[in-house]
């Protein structure tokens, strides 16, 4: 019984693992675990629009590449997106291409209140508002499912410079089968343990 007990316990911990989130506000790093980055490094031409030329994203209108702001601000490094046309008149999306269990990136705002909203399709699934500027710390999710997110940027308009886009991809359900089999087994042996 104290088994079954284990396991289920087990299971619900896993499955409330990816039902809350874990915002990421003002931090000196991103995502923890296994994840991708996204530098914005592309051969695309100063001003691109970024729209679906990264691997697994796609910003919406307004959205450009652009160098201009290498060093300009902490964390903003070589190619970075900026929000800036039409200039800074509405919240952007970033869609990505699968569901993903995290992501983040170095932000810059006009000193401002900003707000990071996470979608799974048309449902809002997390969401947080706080100070943002010039700072370039990490913004974003962890930990829940999600495939987009919406950026409402402070400081009187939308603009912003993002950069380092990280994202994790959503756990293979054989991750938890594995979690619960190991799970299970500790519980085996520590009952035979205290048999013998």
């Amino acid at each position: 019984m104290r088994l079954a007990n284990l396991l289920f316990g087990a299971a619900v911990l896993g499955a409330s693992a990816l039902a809350h989130a874990d915002n990421i506000i003002a931090a000196g790093s991103g995502l923890s675990g296994s994840y991708s980055t996204e530098t914005f490094t592309s051969g695309l031409s100063d001003w691109s629009a970024a729209g679906s030329n990264f691997n697994g994203v796609t910003f919406g209108d307004g959205n450009y590449v652009t160098d201009d702001y290498d060093g300009s601000f902490p964390n903003i490094n070589g190619t970075a997106i900026v929000n800036f046309f039409p200039c800074c008149t509405t919240p952007t999306t970033l869609t990505f291409s699968s569901n993903l269990s995290g992501a983040a990136f170095n932000f810059v705002s006009n000193p401002g209140t900003s707000t990071f909203t996470a979608y799974l399709g048309a449902t809002a699934v997390a969401s947080f508002t706080t100070w943002t500027g010039y700072g370039g710390e990490f913004y974003g999710f962890q930990n829940i499912v999600f495939n987009s997110i919406r950026i409402d940027s402070g400081g009187g308009n939308y603009a912003y410079v993002l950069d380092n886009l990280q994202t994790a991809a959503v756990p293979e359900p054989e991750t938890y089968a594995m979690l619960l089999g190991g799970l299970g087994l500790l519980a085996l042996t520590r009952r035979r343990t205290r048999k013998a």
